[in-house]
């Protein structure tokens, strides 16, 4: 990927961010670069080419972020906790992207997510509830396949409008909820007594 293409890429998903993958033509971005589309179109065949390029280059940039946090992290806590605070910002762009369109309008690109979510991200959690186990911090009697599919299921629910959009809740607030839920769900009295000095809670 050359130069130019990777900010046309950055540029894009900026725009995705503020106003929804629908709601940005490929007009509105060539005028936010100052070149015309028959230059963006160098790069990008259709709107559909750039939104699942945006997408992968977002996603391969979130993996790189999660990998760094878990080879630095102290302990199963401390990584969960860490990718729980880079979440905060991330998850809540991506989510303000994803609502608006992604899965209507743009299929190829869902499905590229959601295997994200199915793969990747289920085997994170499942990576971190063996490695909290290992160290004393998590209870051993886990089933960790189980619980690594609950968990994507409810960072699913804060990504459903129909569920909590409505009812005035804050993202962060509802993040973190889900954070502190998984972690008193499966921690031994070790870990809860670590996640509390913590925490402060």
């Amino acid at each position: 990927m050359d130069e130019k293409q990777l900010i046309i890429i950055n540029s894009s998903l900026k725009l995705f961010i503020k106003q929804g993958v629908k709601g940005v033509t490929m007009s509105d971005i060539a005028r936010e670069l100052g070149m015309s589309k028959k230059t963006l179109y160098l790069y990008f065949k259709d709107k559909n080419d750039l939104v699942i390029q945006v997408l992968n280059s977002f996603l391969d940039h979130h993996k790189s972020q999660i990998k760094n946090i878990s080879e630095q992290s102290i302990n199963a806590i401390d990584e969960l906790l860490a990718i729980y605070q880079m979440n905060t910002k991330n998850l809540q762009e991506v989510k303000l992207m994803i609502l608006f369109g992604l899965k209507k309008y743009y299929p190829k690109a869902w499905i590229i997510y959601d295997e994200f979510k199915r793969s990747f991200l289920f085997k994170c959690i499942e990576d971190n509830i063996k490695r909290g186990i290992h160290e004393g911090l998590y209870r051993t009697s886990i089933n960790s396949q189980i619980i690594s599919i609950a968990y994507t299921g409810m960072i699913n629910l804060i990504f459903d409008s129909d569920v909590f959009s409505e009812k005035g809740y804050d993202f962060n607030q509802l993040y973190l909820e889900l954070f502190k839920y998984h972690i008193r769900g499966i921690a031994s009295q070790k870990g809860v007594n670590y996640l509390e000095n913590k925490m402060n809670i």
